[in-house]
């Protein structure tokens, strides 16, 4: 629990809209409650969450128009070695 309000802190103290993919793919509280609403396909929590959606579609819509990545298991991966041994 303690560990979870830290991760809070530190989320409210460096959130910038650039990092939203990589706090996603954290084991993290964000990564948890997006997981949540979006599997529970709860209306009030997308609505909740709704700021942290919109971000996350424009940086994978930014992301998409530089380069091509890979997103496995909830983990943002680019095309190096460590993709490759994955496969």
């Amino acid at each position: 629990m303690r560990q979870e309000l830290k991760k809070i802190e530190e989320f409210h103290s460096t959130y910038h809209q650039e990092k939203v993919l990589e706090w996603y793919t954290k084991d993290s509280f964000v990564c948890r409650l997006l997981n949540k609403a979006l599997r529970t396909k709860n209306i009030d929590l997308f609505f909740l969450y709704r700021f942290l959606l919109q971000v996350m579609q424009s940086q994978l819509a930014l992301h998409q128009e530089q380069s091509t990545i890979y997103v496995y298991r909830d983990q943002m991966l680019s095309k190096t070695k460590q993709f490759e041994n994955v496969l």
